[in-house]
């Protein structure tokens, strides 16, 4: 399936502004016949991008609690 740029935006939260401004500065691929044509985004599009901002979870989500002490030390403790 291919998204228009509204559908596209709305998929993603985002403005048709901001999906334009992803568009222009090549963060978001999409197709185009010709320069004066259709813009049209993949699912494959959508995913890649959401991809490319997915955070890595902190040492927290991963079996550790992370806590500092009165000096300022930081102390691990394991889960």
């Amino acid at each position: 399936m291919l998204y228009t740029r509204k559908q596209a935006a709305e998929a993603l939260g985002i403005s048709t502004t901001t999906l334009d401004k992803l568009r222009a500065e090549r963060k978001i691929g999409y197709y185009q016949m010709h320069s004066r044509c259709w813009i049209r985004f993949s699912q494959a599009h959508l995913d890649q991008y959401l991809k490319a901002l997915e955070k890595t979870p902190s040492r927290m989500y991963s079996g550790e609690n992370i806590s500092a002490n009165a000096s300022g030390k930081t102390k691990v403790n394991r889960l």
